[in-house]
This record gives C-alpha cells, structure tokens and sequence, in this order.
C-alpha cells in the first residue's frame, strides 16, 4: 500500500507539468503569432446594394428606359427576368439590354455596355458605377413580331 500511495503523488506532479505547458504553449503561440513574414492585407468597406425592379411595355421595334441611382462605388447588374406578350405567352427572342448613363434630368439614357438577352435568372450585363444617376434600357432587337411586357431587375451601389 505504501507504494500505491507514492504512486499517485509522482503522477500527479507529471499531471500538473503538462497541464501547465497545455495552458502556456496556447499563449505564447498567440501572443508572438508566426514566425513568418505576412503581407499586409487591405480592407475593403462593405457595399450596401440596392434592389430596383422595373417593369414596361416595348412596342415592335421600341426603346425603353428607367433610371436609377447608385450611392456609391461599385457593380450594377442588371437582370431581364420576363419578356411576355400581352396575352402572358413568355417570348424566347432575345432584346438588346444596355446599362448606362443617363442625363441629369433623367431625359436620355447613353447606353455604356449592350448585350441581347432572353429572361432569366442570372445578371446578364454589368458595369463598375461610381456615385450618380445611371439607366436601364430594353430595346427591341429587331426580332420582336408584337408588343411585349418586360420585367428587369438592377442590383446597384
């Protein structure tokens, strides 16, 4: 029995050891961080966006136009979720859709990038915006045969 009772206290010494190293190796590590050199890394501010969803009628060989205005520095994208005609039948033939520019007065829209597009769910054009008044504009390619109603979605700063 005796030898039992020494045992513990040797254990218990050797216990306390590597407790106190498992409590210490933690810190040091975190208070003195890598060895290695790091480059410096830059923070970039959160953008809020903002969501606006325009809807209108395009005649036959027509130009439509909304404005909206970006607060701030970054992308705006912009998505053409609907082309239908009036009796709810969804077209598959593609409209020019354009983000630009519009004027101050919001009386002309100078596209800055064009693409054809059909709906769908994904952006399908985009451009870098600083703070101002910029537009969305569907235009009838050349391939619609009737009025259509179309529904868009910007996503800007």
């Amino acid at each position: 029995m005796l030898i039992l009772a020494t045992m513990p206290t040797v254990q218990h010494a050797s216990i306390a050891h590597v407790m106190r190293r498992l409590v210490w190796c933690p810190l040091v590590l975190l208070l003195t961080g890598c060895s290695s050199p790091t480059t410096p890394s830059t923070t970039t501010a959160n953008v809020t966006t903002t969501t606006d969803v325009f809807s209108g009628v395009l005649e036959v060989g027509g130009s439509r136009f909304h404005t909206f205005t970006s607060a701030g520095s970054s992308t705006a994208a912009a998505t053409l979720g609907t082309v239908m005609t009036r009796s709810g039948t969804v077209l598959t033939t593609p409209v020019t859709l354009a983000l630009g520019v519009a004027s101050d007065a919001g009386e002309t829209c100078t596209d800055s990038i064009a693409t054809a597009a059909r709906g769908a769910l994904t952006s399908q054009v985009s451009l870098s915006v600083g703070a101002g008044a910029y537009c969305v504009k569907v235009t009838d390619a050349g391939g619609l045969t009737e009025t259509v109603v179309y529904t868009v979605r910007v996503v800007h700063p």
